[in-house]
């Protein structure tokens, strides 16, 4: 990436882990996306890094391989929401599943040894990838985020989200936006006390830029549910045309993505996180989505029983070492 700090220079000028030496990463790649197609179909493979500042380095037998570079976050963008100002981003590539849990650990090492010392360093694999989960935690790593997909069917094209009584899901509208901040900032302070985003103070200016953007530009896919005149839960979520950065997540398309759903504590187990979510559904359909991608944290005890209710499943796990200094 051309913002992304400058890895450190090896001083080599046949530097062992230039991409240019990679005469066969394509074919490496290929068999990859064949290798993870097999096991899940609905897990994406994005391209293989090759930025001017990524690295590179191989198992033993050249048969699996790991690419890195460093990714620079805007602190007053809305990725800041979501990630450390700096992180070493991690691909792996593997042909076959015959490596030996030693060496893909090694591997991985390796890689994160190209990386600077102070960054933490994220992965993102496929989830049913099991090959990968022994080597994962013997060299550090930690899941931290799951990307959950749900197919869109037929029945949600036809089938009116059951909303329970009393209750009302409308679409959201400018007089909504002190509510959806609100929300978007309970989500992410429950997932900074879940361990997965940074502490960061001064969110709620980037947060409301966010909200009113997609109040304005995505009218028709955000939503608050109401009882007795009060907002007690909101969802949002965006188109395909809106949603092109996870599409190379999902082998299915085209996809939309759920990006925040939250009841208040006080109105939760009664059925309004199922009809927000099947609001979603129902519009997904409406325009002709195949797909509905989510985020969601692999710590938090609330999301993944209620995303396997409401029929989305596991389908990328993004792990994490945390910095070595």
């Amino acid at each position: 990436m051309s913002d992304a700090p400058r890895l450190p220079d090896p001083g080599d000028p046949h530097d062992p882990h230039d991409l240019h030496d990679l005469h066969d990463l394509d074919a490496l790649h290929a068999a990859h996306v064949r290798r993870v197609a097999a096991l899940d179909p609905l897990a994406g493979v994005p391209a293989p890094l090759r930025g001017e500042d990524a690295r590179a380095v191989r198992a033993p037998d050249g048969r699996a391989l790991a690419l890195v570079d460093v990714v620079a976050t805007d602190a007053g963008g809305t990725g800041a929401l979501w990630s450390e100002d700096r992180v070493g981003r991690l691909q792996l590539r593997l042909s076959g599943d015959e490596q030996p849990v030693e060496e893909l650990a090694d591997l991985l090492a390796r890689a994160c040894d190209l990386l600077p010392p102070d960054l933490a360093v994220q992965v993102t694999v496929a989830s049913r990838d099991l090959v990968l989960t022994r080597p994962l935690l013997v060299a550090g790593f930690a899941a931290t985020t799951t990307t959950a997909v749900r197919r869109v069917t037929t029945t949600d094209a036809r089938q009116r989200p059951e909303v329970p009584e009393g209750l009302r899901v409308r679409p959201a509208t400018g007089d909504d936006v002190e509510a959806l901040v609100a929300a978007t900032l309970a989500v992410q302070a429950f997932d900074t006390r879940a361990g997965i985003l940074p502490r960061r103070t001064g969110l709620e200016p980037v947060v409301r830029r966010e909200v009113e953007e997609a109040v304005a530009d995505r009218s028709g896919w955000s939503w608050v549910a109401e009882r007795d005149g009060a907002v007690v839960g909101v969802v949002r979520a965006s188109p395909p045309e809106h949603s092109d950065w996870i599409a190379t997540s999902v082998g299915q398309g085209p996809t939309a993505y759920l990006g925040l759903l939250h009841v208040d504590p006080a109105a939760r187990g009664g059925g309004t996180g199922a009809a927000l979510a099947a609001t979603v559904h129902l519009r997904a359909a409406a325009a002709g989505v195949r797909t509905v991608a989510l985020h969601h944290s692999a710590t938090n005890p609330l999301s993944a029983p209620f995303w396997a209710r409401t029929g989305y499943r596991p389908v990328l796990t993004t792990w994490q070492r945390q910095p070595r200094t």
